[in-house]
């Protein structure tokens, strides 16, 4: 990463367009759009324009990472003037996140060839300062304190943002997930350790831990994610209460926990937060359909719902406030779609948009998503959704690509989210489909546990009986399926299209799978070690017979469909071995394939997107060829 320059005090023009501060915006009815032409396969993939705002806490400025010159950037809006001002460069690098801390100073992380590096930056633009103790840390682990802008906690130390030292908070193993209070102390914690999970907490950090350990489990009793809003009580995930996880608080004092919330068939997604310090806010459950997500206050839950009535169609999250709550920064999309903003004036009772993250994508060009559910030829309900591309701009039936399944307990792909990746194939005329098989994590353990060591025969046919589903819908073309995987999920896909007929071409990225010992955990849900595993699998004679049928020398033979295999190298030398053992199998059994390497140069493999516009593109361009 270069040195951080100051960035000029006003903004180029052209991103001006992205921000309409002050201006009503009227809400976005999901109608139709209007068919746009095809984009460039770059568009799709580059970095948004505009992003991340949020509120200082006194509400007078809100700050942003937006692109200028190619690099991502960081910006302040004077909300009173409606001025936009640089407020830091990476210079070669981009700025990755940022929080407030304080209404007049931001600590960032930026990217670049050095890796990931802290700096704190003051509104009143003096020269940032760098925070070396803090080089290449995680950004989930930093732990805002609402009370104390001077200080962060991070893991086990805790950091003076003015000066850049640390203090050991405790002394910890590298496997402890930590629990914050407000004032940045550690309140629960979890790690594993000899075949054993153990859960400590306490009521303030004076007092003495209490701690039990759960033994001969897959998952552990609980697992505290966050203090409550009260910062008394820990937020924790349970999974001894029956099929699904639920949410608790656990009362510190008394080890009592009391249910908040819970959904059958559906687990926990996770904690919906505000502001810098991710104040838990409410909670979200798992679904392929409609987001479905529990507030813990009253007034929050009120104002979701006047946001569903004046952004129709969209779904939505307040991410950031005033320490007053009088403004708010709402992040909405359509399912599938890139984000938008738009800021909330609570004394004026108005909406207005702050900016689009992809301006540059018209709505015409993009594909719908739908979410669709069958029964298997056991009787399972199962699900899915896909992307379908414009009818207007592509007349179907249409060909499909299926995405191969990355092991068992998975997490399921989220249908509201903007994928770059299936809207470019939408783009090229390629419906998408993520298919939930038996297996796939979040939909209560019953479910997950359905496709332990089934990734070779039910969970084959899952995956057959859902594209059959799709054929018959009238809009796909039974003559043109697709099995795509990346990395683990690349032998999956070629193991798929070996043993089953539906498939007429496959294409991977990557393809590598740890085939030893340790890969049984590929085909189990549990969280288990490997003895335990090995075990549930029947022995070690199953074991390795499950295992043993993933090695590609062991399905090449049957496979008759083209196809494409891309690798990755660095500096032109390959680092999957795997990859080029599977390349020598093909060319051994004069199989119709064709290899494509993508080449890595020094820093810019955190240029990610760069590479996945490759990718796709000769993924497209090669189906193109062989599903005529």
């Amino acid at each position: 990463m270069a040195y951080p320059a100051t960035l000029p005090r006003t903004y180029p023009i052209a991103l001006l367009l992205l921000v309409a501060c002050f201006t009503s915006h009227p809400a976005l009815a999901a109608k139709a759009p209007v068919p746009a032409p095809a984009l460039a396969g770059e568009v799709y993939f580059k970095p948004p324009e505009f992003t991340a705002p949020a509120i200082s806490p006194d509400g007078k400025n809100v700050v942003f990472i937006a692109q200028l010159n190619g690099h991502a950037c960081l910006f302040r809006l004077e909300l009173q003037t409606g001025q936009i001002s640089g407020l830091f460069s990476a210079g070669d690098g981009d700025v990755e996140t940022f929080w407030w801390t304080g209404s007049d100073r931001v600590l960032l992380a930026g990217r670049g060839i050095s890796g990931r590096e802290y700096f704190v930056q003051d509104l009143a633009k003096s020269k940032p300062r760098s925070i070396d103790t803090l080089r290449n840390w995680g950004t989930d682990w930093i732990k805002i304190l609402p009370n104390d802008p001077n200080h962060i906690v991070s893991y086990n130390k805790r950091f003076d943002v003015t000066t850049g030292k640390y203090t050991l908070i405790e002394n910890a193993s590298a496997d402890i997930t930590p629990v914050f209070s407000a004032e940045g102390e550690t309140r629960a914690k979890l790690w594993d350790e000899t075949g054993k999970w153990y859960i400590a907490w306490r009521a303030r950090g004076s007092d003495p831990w209490q701690r039990i350990s759960c033994t001969d489990q897959d998952q552990p009793t609980f697992i505290p994610i966050a203090m409550a809003p009260d910062d008394h009580g820990i937020l924790v995930v349970a999974n001894d209460q029956g099929d699904t996880q639920a949410l608790m608080r656990l009362d510190p004092v008394t080890g009592q926990r009391t249910l908040l919330g819970q959904r059958p068939q559906h687990d926990v997604l996770g904690l919906v937060t505000i502001g810098p310090e991710r104040r838990p806010i409410g909670v979200e459950f798992c679904n392929v359909g409609a987001q479905d997500v529990m507030y813990f206050d009253e007034a929050d839950q009120r104002f979701s719902a006047a946001l569903d009535l004046s952004l129709p169609g969209m779904l939505h999250r307040v991410t950031s406030s005033s320490a007053n709550g009088n403004l708010r920064v709402i992040q909405a999309w359509f399912p599938g779609y890139p984000t938008r903003y738009y800021l909330f004036d609570g004394t004026q009772h108005r909406l207005s948009m702050l900016g689009d993250s992809r301006p540059d994508i018209p709505p015409g060009a993009l594909g719908q998503v739908e979410v669709f559910r069958f029964k298997s030829r056991d009787g399972l309900d199962e699900f899915g959704h896909v992307l379908f591309p414009s009818s207007r701009l592509h007349a179907g039936p249409v060909p499909l690509i299926v995405l191969a399944v990355n092991g068992a307990g998975a997490a399921a792909y989220s249908p509201s989210a903007f994928n770059a990746d299936d809207q470019y194939f939408a783009s090229r005329g390629y419906a998408v489909a993520h298919i939930d098989v038996r297996g796939t994590g979040g939909f209560g353990h019953a479910y997950a546990k359905a496709g332990d060591f089934e990734l070779g025969g039910k969970v084959v046919h899952d995956l057959e009986d859902g594209v059959q589903h799709l054929v018959q819908t009238g809009r796909i073309d039974p003559r043109r399926v697709a099995i795509l995987g990346y990395n683990s999920g690349g032998i999956a896909a070629l193991y798929t299209a070996a043993v089953s007929k539906v498939f007429h071409a496959a294409v991977v990225y990557d393809p590598e799978g740890d085939l030893t010992t340790n890969g049984i955990k590929w085909l189990s849900s549990s969280h288990a070690d490997v003895p335990a595993i090995v075990q549930q699998a029947g022995g070690t004679k199953a074991a390795y017979a499950s295992i043993h049928q993933f090695e590609p020398e062991s399905f090449l033979d049957q496979i008759s469909a083209p196809t494409l295999i891309v690798c990755s190298t660095w500096y032109g030398h390959s680092n999957n071995s795997q990859a080029s053992q599977i390349r020598g199998g093909f060319k051994r059994r004069h199989k119709t394939f064709e290899w494509f390497e993508i080449d890595f140069h020094g820093y810019e493999h955190t240029k990610s997107h760069v590479y996945a516009a490759q990718f796709c593109t000769k993924a497209a361009d090669y189906l193109d060829q062989v599903l005529k």
